[in-house]
């Protein structure tokens, strides 16, 4: 805050101006237009210029007055985007001229009021590159919670919704609406609100209007635009709407449509950033659509893998049966006729050892046939368990093979059939390929199970 003696002097340099000051302020105005300032932007340079200081105080006005004043046009000026350094060099002309009306009106006090208007210019600067700072500051945080939101969102529409959020919040927006087009229809989903208290809506957007929804809009419902707020509720609701495009490849994909309770227009910079934003976040929801139906379709895959590895269990079950009953059981009643004619033909010239030769190898046939069947549908695994069908498989497997075999089963719980079955057939394949190919000397097994996984 500016000192006792200081500010006493500004009010000396308002007394002294009092008289010029309409005059003054118009030749600014002017002369702001004449350097292609536009309406907005000469109203925020005015407010805070030093003539705008003595305003203030020539109507009893204090100067935290005119520093609230600047913070708000420093805003402005920020979303209007005009370089700070510009801004500055404005303030300084503005200045001299009023340095050059004190010389003319009290040459005496010249120097010392002239140090007091400079002391005024540098306190706004000041105050202009806090409010400057904020804005980029609120811009920044907008942005980073936007990509936060990317990050953390469970589903597109979690991130939509939360993105609306975000959007509303920083804008000072009372509502907010997302509305996206369904593929290749006329057909618009209203997707996300915020405040959350509407549910989605469906509607039909007719070309002609979508033409004119395709460029950002400021919408005074009550103006004859009111087609252009596509929630009916709004059109009574809210004086003033935002209405933000969203667009790939030119083409209007989706609408971000923000309520006021006051008649309120966008800045350029306020624009510019929901324009950007608009487009992150189409690209974040095409982005988390995709990355959900491609989880969908993976549970999909999975589902299908597990249906086709209960289909192959059931056809082994199948085929291990039909070995046991048909097959096996006619090679049992072969090996028991074959044992029945050896004995006839004992002493029958060299009948009796081709006959023996021929139970030996139906007894042969009849051990593989079973492999098979104990290979395909472990009766063990179904009745004891996955601990006692790998016991007996590292069995069969250090019978047929000279490597050290090691087996080590640790399980807490009992585990479902479907996936004892799974876990079963991967430790037959890896011993299978270790027994093939891998000519090792030692082979150990863990299968360890707990309430995390297996």
């Amino acid at each position: 805050m500016l000192g006792v003696q200081l500010q006493a002097r500004l009010l000396r340099l308002a007394e002294l101006v009092r008289p010029h000051l309409d005059r003054m302020e118009r030749g600014l105005v002017r002369e702001l237009a004449r350097r292609g300032y536009d309406r907005r932007e000469r109203k925020a340079l005015a407010e805070v210029s030093a003539l705008a200081a003595m305003r203030m105080l020539c109507l009893g006005r204090a100067l935290a007055d005119f520093f609230e004043q600047v913070d708000y046009n420093g805003r402005r000026l920020a979303k209007l985007e005009i370089p700070p350094a510009r801004v500055v060099e404005e303030l300084e002309r503005c200045g001299r001229k009023l340095d050059a009306r004190i010389r003319q009106v009290c040459p005496r006090e010249a120097d010392e009021l002239g140090w007091a208007r400079r002391q005024l210019g540098l306190a706004v600067v000041i105050a202009l590159n806090n409010a400057f700072y904020r804005v980029r500051e609120a811009e920044t945080a907008a942005l980073h919670a936007l990509f936060r939101a990317e990050l953390a969102s469970g589903s597109h529409k979690e991130l939509i919704t939360r993105c609306v959020e975000i959007l509303a919040d920083w804008s000072a927006a009372a509502a907010g609406r997302l509305f996206l087009r369904e593929p290749d229809t006329p057909r618009w989903i209203g997707v996300a609100t915020w405040p959350r208290e509407v549910t989605s809506c469906s509607l039909i957007i007719p070309q002609k209007l979508a033409r004119r929804l395709a460029r950002p809009r400021h919408i005074r419902p009550g103006m004859g635009a009111a087609e252009l707020v596509l929630d009916p509720a709004w059109r009574e609701r809210y004086p003033s709407c935002w209405s933000i495009p969203l667009l790939r490849g030119g083409r209007l994909e989706g609408l971000l449509q923000l309520g006021f309770e006051r008649p309120y227009e966008w800045l350029p910079r306020e624009l510019h950033l929901l324009e950007a934003a608009g487009k992150r976040v189409l690209e974040a929801v095409e982005k988390a659509r995709l990355s959900e139906q491609l989880v969908a379709r993976e549970r999909q895959v999975r589902a299908l893998a597990e249906r086709m590895v209960h289909i192959e269990e059931l056809e082994r079950q199948r085929i291990s049966q039909e070995l046991h009953d048909e097959a096996g059981q006619s090679l049992l009643c072969l090996r028991l006729q074959l044992e029945v004619l050896e004995g006839r033909a004992a002493g029958a010239g060299g009948l009796g050892s081709e006959l023996a030769q021929a139970r030996q190898l139906v007894e042969k046939t009849i051990e593989e046939v079973r492999r098979l069947v104990a290979d395909l549908s472990p009766a063990l695994l179904e009745h004891l368990g996955l601990a006692a069908a790998l016991r007996r498989l590292v069995s069969r497997f250090r019978r047929l093979h000279a490597m050290r075999t090691r087996l080590r089963v640790r399980l807490r719980h009992p585990l479902p059939k479907r996936l004892e079955r799974v876990a079963y057939r991967l430790v037959q394949e890896c011993l299978n390929n270790a027994g093939r190919h891998s000519l090792a000397r030692h082979l150990n097994i863990s299968v360890e199970g707990d309430d995390m996984g297996l």
